[in-house]
């Protein structure tokens, strides 16, 4: 919006007709599928090797974790959803059977697995696309970390459900929560999720770059009302809510959208 302040409206009309930005979230569309329209989605196959690239490197120990196919070098931990597991993990008597609903390659488990690796039982079930569960199964998954399709090929005892930068990008996300909700996991986590309180959910165009390589997907940003309300209709209340540990710079209508972390616990 500073740009429309200081430049003539000729430049500026042009910059936005023909200027595509690196990475960020843009637009306000009436659907999701106006907004896939203008997207070139996720599916490019350059995108997963690329992460691949960095998970391999992660599970041969050359780096300690990756996200977005950046590698990491050192700990770096998510302690909002550190303290969750471990605070549900406990009431479970040390248990931890984890669904991860569009994990990756398992990111957020190798970010964190050296804490979590004492559990009395553990597993770290990942929910995602088809080509990404092929390779995951192939070169990533190991006793504890899993890959599957769809949340029914998943046959362990799930005691917490965890959508971690990605129920935003779904085009139905109430649909699959309630059919997570089907499977009465006692505790939900949502982190890294934009969540906002104006009037009403925005649908907006988040381009990303993977390293050369450049994308667009359509992107939800939550209106906190009604996305509390959908959990506590559904038997849910707030055990943990605070800012992500990570805020990107996203606005809409001039005004700054939050990434939030929640806990709900089945009551």
């Amino acid at each position: 919006m500073i740009y429309k302040n200081i430049l003539p409206p000729f430049v500026y009309a042009f910059l936005k007709k023909y200027w595509t930005p690196k990475y960020g979230w843009f637009g306000n569309y009436s659907s999701w599928q106006s907004a896939l329209m203008e997207c070139s989605g996720y599916d490019d196959p350059r995108i997963l090797q690329y992460i691949l690239n960095a998970a391999l490197q992660v599970k041969l120990g050359k780096a300690v974790f990756e996200r977005d196919g950046v590698v990491f070098y050192k700990p770096q931990y998510n302690y909002p959803l550190l303290s969750s597991l471990l605070y549900c993990s406990n009431s479970s008597n040390h248990k931890l059977h984890l669904l991860d609903f569009g994990g990756s390659l398992g990111s957020v488990y190798f970010q964190h697995k050296a804490v979590l690796n004492n559990m009395n039982e553990f597993s770290w079930n990942v929910i995602e696309q088809k080509h990404f569960v092929v390779d995951g199964v192939k070169n990533i998954e190991d006793d504890i970390l899993h890959f599957y399709k769809t949340i029914d090929e998943c046959s362990a005892s799930i005691n917490i459900a965890v959508f971690s930068s990605s129920l935003q990008y779904l085009e139905e996300p109430y649909n699959i929560l309630n059919d997570v909700f089907s499977l009465k996991i006692k505790n939900i986590v949502i982190d890294l999720t934009p969540i906002h309180k104006l009037k009403h959910d925005y649908i907006v165009k988040q381009i990303s770059q993977y390293s050369q390589l450049q994308t667009s997907y359509p992107c939800r940003l939550f209106q906190y009302d009604k996305f509390i309300s959908f959990f506590y209709d559904h038997g849910y209340k707030t055990l943990f809510e605070t800012n992500a540990y990570i805020q990107p710079k996203i606005f809409i209508e001039n005004n700054k959208v939050p990434y939030k972390f929640l806990t709900f616990q089945k009551l």
